[in-house]
């Protein structure tokens, strides 16, 4: 099946998972006298980003703590004003699936409250830790969010609310980040890190796996783990020059994706069971 207004082959959504200093307070590993805003996400790599995005001429989700927009409003700003879409990654990244019901529902009011006071309206939400619950449709629906990315498999469209997913194998803290190492455990068998010549290899195969098999595919990129060495953030630019050569690539925002979902849910329903059957 065709994806995207354009019916191109494939999609590919590029997103980053948390920004600035949000889990580092929540944690109690930020210095009460160090000033916020001034996260190394924040002042060196978000500049970078958006410098690579715009050459590549490619827009991007920004999963970010909504404490961000009490605390650096001016970066959230600037990702909109470049183009890019800002969504939710909790308040400051709490694990959503070892919240109660009323703390999820807590929390995104907490969000919400905090991003329209600097005019940002965010249609979309991606569970810290990646793992949905039962009631988290119903949840995101109430609050006005239109899609959720969690971790799965397959684009669907269900009571008004997209699932638009990503696999764990698209995420460079699956091969980079000593704290994955029980999802490495479940899909390699050890909790040893991988390397970036791995995730390279990865980002390599994305774009033909979405071409060959009409696939949307959610990449999901750590500004903390890009800003570490100039190979990791070398290993990002890269693939934007190889995905910029991709005619037949629809490269999107989530909020892009989830819109034109909706819009073909039938469709997206009939893909589903025949790639069941």
């Amino acid at each position: 099946m065709p994806w995207g207004p354009h019916a191109k082959r494939g999609a590919i959504a590029l997103t980053f998972d948390n920004f600035g200093e949000a889990f580092d307070v929540q944690q109690g590993k930020w210095p009460v006298d160090k000033p916020l805003g001034q996260h190394y996400t924040a002042v060196e790599v978000l500049p970078r980003l958006l410098e690579v995005l715009s050459a590549n001429s490619v827009s991007a989700t920004f999963f970010v703590e909504a404490w961000n927009a009490e605390a650096n409003p001016a970066s959230l700003r600037t990702m909109v004003e470049a183009g890019h879409e800002v969504a939710l990654h909790g308040w400051q990244h709490e694990f959503w699936f070892a919240q109660t019901d009323q703390e999820r529902d807590n929390i995104l009011e907490k969000c919400l409250a905090a991003t329209s006071k600097i005019d940002i309206t965010p249609a979309g939400f991606r569970p810290p830790g990646g793992l949905s619950t039962d009631d988290s449709t119903r949840l995101l629906g109430a609050a006005g969010l239109t899609y959720h990315s969690p971790a799965g498999d397959e684009v669907l469209v269900a009571d008004g609310m997209t699932s638009l997913p990503f696999r764990w194998t698209d995420v460079d803290a699956l091969y980079l980040e000593p704290q994955l190492g029980i999802v490495r455990k479940e899909l390699y068998g050890a909790e040893d890190l991988k390397t970036l010549t791995d995730w390279q290899a990865v980002l390599d195969c994305v774009i033909e796996d979405a071409r060959d098999q009409n696939q949307c595919r959610v990449l999901i990129f750590h500004p903390y783990l890009m800003g570490q060495s100039k190979d990791q953030f070398d290993v990002f630019q890269n693939f934007l020059q190889r995905l910029g050569t991709a005619s037949d690539i629809w490269v999107a925002t989530c909020r892009e994706i989830s819109n034109w979902a909706q819009q073909n849910a039938d469709a997206l329903q009939l893909q589903e069971r025949s790639g069941n059957a």
